[in-house]
């Protein structure tokens, strides 16, 4: 069995490698090994993939786990998602944990997703894109929230944009709304996740002023 865990708190990220050595070693699987680096060709392959998600990240393309043919993909979450309906096809099935949850809860999804996966291969691929439910950000709202990245005031962001701060807010709003962020943390969270993405659609490059 190979296991994938992407996960920036190490401490947790140990925890979560005793507990699979733990729930799968000498029952399902005879030899477990942990895959680094994060890259392409070891998200293909793993048969668990965890994954740490920002606030709102659940509802972007993840480019990484399009080619994925079978097993099962874990998004670590901090707050509780309201609308797994909206999912975009490449995580359709992912199992959320809330890093709260009881071991007792976490084994009882992940087992269960693991004897799901053993029965039918995911249908992911590129050519269900078209007709994903994928959340994207626009061209302007992009920019936007690439200013704000950047720590620029909402005073400068609109001057430079030549609309008014009231505007800007209502962007803002929109942005938050279509992401499900409840709150300022939760947008910045998710922004600073967005800066580290490599795919065309959500990429959040910086952008200086007066372009």
């Amino acid at each position: 069995m190979k296991i994938l865990i992407q996960d920036p708190y190490e401490f947790y990220h140990d925890g979560l490698k005793h507990f699979f050595m733990e729930i799968f070693f000498g029952r399902i699987a005879k030899k477990i090994s942990f895959l680094t680096p994060h890259s392409q060709q070891n998200f293909d392959k793993a048969d668990i993939a965890v994954i740490s998600l920002a606030p709102g990240e659940h509802l972007m393309c993840f480019p990484e786990l399009q080619n994925r043919k079978t097993g099962i993909i874990i998004g670590l979450i901090d707050e509780v998602i309201d609308s797994p309906s909206d999912l975009p096809f490449c995580i359709a099935r992912i199992i959320f944990i809330h890093r709260q949850d009881s071991l007792s809860t976490i084994k009882e999804k992940v087992l269960t997703a693991w004897r799901e996966s053993r029965k039918q291969k995911i249908q992911y691929g590129k050519a269900l894109c078209f007709h994903c439910p994928q959340k994207v950000l626009t061209r302007q709202q992009r920019r936007i929230m690439s200013f704000i990245c950047q720590g620029i005031t909402t005073s400068e962001i609109a001057h430079n944009m030549s609309i008014s701060e009231k505007t800007l807010y209502v962007h803002k709003c929109i942005i938050r709304k279509k992401f499900n962020l409840r709150t300022n943390h939760a947008l910045f969270c998710f922004l600073q996740k967005l800066a580290g993405k490599n795919s065309q659609q959500i990429y959040l490059r910086p952008v200086p002023l007066n372009t």
